[in-house]
């Protein structure tokens, strides 16, 4: 499904993260998983099999987690670069408005990346 992130108050944005849903190495995180999966055991009484299932759904989480740290580091790094001339103690007026709106495009941009990049995922499945 599509995911549109958005840019939380100026307050917020710093502490929090939005999980993306895509990642390019999904598939490939996925198939790895695919392969050993099969003969993984709990170890748990009776030695019941892991649900293939399951592990796809934890490897998509993670790697959903990861997406949204880099996503939050990248746009701070950009963001900061941008907007900070001499770093202190306290932002100023002018350092958090041009935080926000840099955040606020970088969101935007992310968002529309993601759906072209869900929309086009969709259509080559739908050609398989």
């Amino acid at each position: 499904g599509i995911v549109v992130l958005r840019a939380a108050p100026p307050s917020a944005r710093m502490r929090s993260a939005v999980p993306a849903s895509y990642c390019s190495n999904e598939r490939a995180a996925i198939g790895a998983m695919d392969s050993f999966s099969s003969d993984f055991s709990t170890g748990a009484p009776g030695g019941g099999k892991v649900d293939a299932g399951t592990i796809m759904e934890q490897v998509k989480l993670q790697i959903a987690v990861a997406n949204a740290q880099e996503l939050l580091q990248r746009m701070t790094d950009k963001c900061f670069r941008k907007c900070i001339g001499k770093p202190g103690s306290s932002l100023d007026n002018s350092e958090q408005k041009c935080i926000a709106m840099c955040m606020d495009r970088y969101m935007d941009a992310w968002n529309t990346v993601s759906r072209t990049y869900n929309s086009r995922l969709q259509r080559e499945r739908a050609r398989m």
